[in-house]
């Protein structure tokens, strides 16, 4: 599996700590079948994180796994506010992209009301050149009460990562109905653990998995967490996901899919 949304980089966030506890979560993660961890530490104005030094940072992590024997490499990236989109130029944006040299931008869904400047930023964005991939948009009470805002902006070009914990009821059980019907509509392109610390209570991907295993859609449990983030990585059309959840699958999925074939 591939987790394209972690707080893995130690010392530059509300994430790890230190790269004792770096190396216990990248321990973890392989241990459940990761094998690619994104660093996306947060981009926004509470955090001074060195965008010019998130390679050499990863690059040093990776060291320290190699050195613990853990077979599990760590990549650049970022969750960037969207309030930092227009204050960044595009090799900056560049730098935080999935993968550090990617088009594919996680930018972070706000924690409290939603703007109509949020949806116009992403566009904005895209005439940069570059994809947005929300960030739990599951948590927001904003596209809960409103839904059809994340269809318009995927029909618009924008992708969708869901946090595997509030398919879990982790967060609390609007997040979860919420993720569960982003699913259900074809809006989720990637899963992603949004982990910040070794251990703790949130599912992880694996868990989340066997969530969607359960209800007959282990083929699509591996797509958003193993076919479809490779292929962001590598800058490659997602193309159409290998099986349709068991409702409003005509209303949503293959069109909005289509969209990266």
């Amino acid at each position: 599996m591939i987790d394209v949304h972690t707080h893995v980089l130690p010392g530059v966030d509300d994430g790890a700590t230190d790269a004792a506890e770096s190396v216990e979560m990248a321990r973890l993660a392989s241990a459940d079948g990761v094998r690619v961890m994104v660093a996306t530490p947060h981009i926004r104005e509470d955090f001074d994180v060195p965008i010019g030094e998130i390679a050499g940072r990863v690059a040093s992590l990776n060291g320290e796994l190699d050195r613990e024997g853990i077979p599990l490499r760590v990549v650049p990236g970022g969750e960037v506010a969207v309030t930092k989109l227009e204050l960044l130029d595009d090799a900056d944006l560049s730098r935080v992209s999935l993968g550090g040299e990617s088009r594919h931008l996680l930018v972070e869904t706000p924690y409290g009301s939603v703007p109509s400047s949020f949806d116009e930023a992403l566009f904005r964005l895209a005439l940069r050149g570059f994809t947005a991939l929300i960030a739990h948009p599951e948590r927001s009470a904003t596209f809960q009460r409103r839904p059809e805002r994340v269809a318009r902006m995927v029909e618009r070009g924008a992708l969708v990562q869901v946090t595997a914990s509030a398919l879990s009821g982790g967060w609390d059980q609007r997040a979860e109905e919420y993720s569960w019907r982003l699913l259900e509509d074809g809006l989720v392109h990637v899963l992603a653990s949004d982990v910040h610390h070794a251990g703790g209570s949130r599912a992880s991907l694996a868990e989340a998995r066997e969530l969607l295993a359960e209800r007959e859609l282990g083929e699509l449990a591996e797509w958003l967490t193993a076919e479809a983030p490779a292929r962001l990585l590598d800058g490659r059309p997602l193309g159409e996901p290998p099986a349709a959840p068991p409702r409003r699958q005509a209303r949503g999925l293959r069109r909005l899919w289509r969209r990266g074939s």
